[in-house]
């Protein structure tokens, strides 16, 4: 669900909502002149891990994660073999299968994204090791891009 929240006195955009800073954003730079659409493409990347552990008491805290694809996991031993398929430090980015291991995963989010109505133009690794990954969607004004986003994170987590 996407909505607007308003001011129940005065039906108004509610001055602290994002979606209505957003809004009166857009509409300042129309009532400048200067533009009367502006369009926004982040690139929002994401990791996928296999274990995250964290934790926090009077003696310390720590936090630790993994993934089989990480570069200092080239030495482990796995069930089933080690075929050695991982992308180095900063040697990540654009690889294929075997060694980009999330094609598939990226795909099905891919599939999801776009019956929620995002448009998706390519998807890859990241420079990363441990499973670094970008999903690229086209570009869209602020108000809209915003929703995609939530969107978009929604499916990440969901479909991972």
């Amino acid at each position: 669900i996407r909505c607007d929240i308003v001011e129940p006195s005065t039906m108004e955009g509610y001055e602290r909502d994002p979606r209505s800073v957003a809004r009166r954003a857009e509409e300042f730079l129309k009532s400048t002149g200067i533009g009367d659409t502006c369009f926004f493409g982040p690139e929002p990347e994401f990791f996928l891990f296999d274990d995250v552990r964290f934790h926090t008491d009077m003696a310390g805290s720590f936090y630790k994660i993994d993934s089989s694809e990480a570069k200092w996991n080239s030495g482990e031993e796995f069930e089933g073999g080690n075929m050695a398929h991982r992308p180095g430090v900063k040697g990540g980015y654009f690889p294929v299968p075997p060694v980009d291991s999330a094609h598939d995963i990226r795909a099905a989010m891919c599939l999801v994204m776009e019956e929620m109505g995002l448009v998706i133009e390519a998807h890859h690794h990241e420079v990363a090791t441990a499973g670094q990954n970008e999903i690229a969607c086209q570009f869209n004004t602020l108000v809209k891009k915003a929703d995609e986003i939530q969107v978009y994170k929604y499916v990440v987590h969901n479909v991972a």
